[in-house]
């Protein structure tokens, strides 16, 4: 009974540790989503060399949508980089997802969209980002 008590004090110490933790990899994410680059991409746009490298280089891009809006997709690599170890990078999305920061994926089981880039020859997953929401 003693180790049951114990083990609940513990884990009340832990969710205190992680709840403190979360806001810090929240701010981490906005303070690293406030320099991403991103490239615009258009809907009748050209293949050439330069938007390849431009591509390459960008953390994300912004595309049109059927309604006139736009669209910010972040490069899941762009992800994988700023927070490299995979339970920290699933607990920020799941943090993200949440607050509706990251949009839903391709399936309820993935936060990512596979999105077919031209220029680049393959298919590239990508979060839905709201910037709107990350801000506020």
């Amino acid at each position: 009974m003693d180790q049951l008590i114990t083990a609940a004090g513990e884990a009340s110490v832990l969710d205190a540790h992680s709840n403190q933790s979360d806001q810090s990899l929240l701010a981490e994410f906005k303070r690293r989503a406030d320099s991403v680059t991103f490239v615009h991409l258009k809907p009748n746009r050209q293949k050439n060399g330069r938007s390849r490298k431009r591509l390459e280089k960008a953390d994300g891009i912004v595309r049109p949508t059927k309604s006139g809006k736009v669209e910010r997709l972040l490069f899941a690599r762009a992800v994988e980089a700023w927070f490299p170890e995979a339970a920290v990078r699933n607990r920020v999305t799941k943090l993200l997802r949440a607050r509706h920061v990251f949009r839903r994926g391709r399936r309820s089981d993935t936060n990512t969209r596979q999105i077919k880039i031209a220029e680049l020859g393959a298919r590239v997953s990508c979060y839905a980002l709201s910037l709107k929401r990350l801000r506020s």
